[in-house]
């Protein structure tokens, strides 16, 4: 299985956070975290 991700945008408060990402995920896991730990909830 494989997940494709393209041109991937995201906003917070009128600031850009995401702009123009893009990945390809096959099978296995994954995890993404900031620098300071935020996102070990999702």
């Amino acid at each position: 299985m494989q997940i494709q991700l393209e041109n991937i945008t995201n906003c917070f408060k009128d600031k850009d956070v995401l702009k123009g990402i893009s990945l390809c995920m096959e099978s296995g896991v994954y995890g993404l975290l900031g620098p300071n730990g935020a996102g070990t909830t999702t």
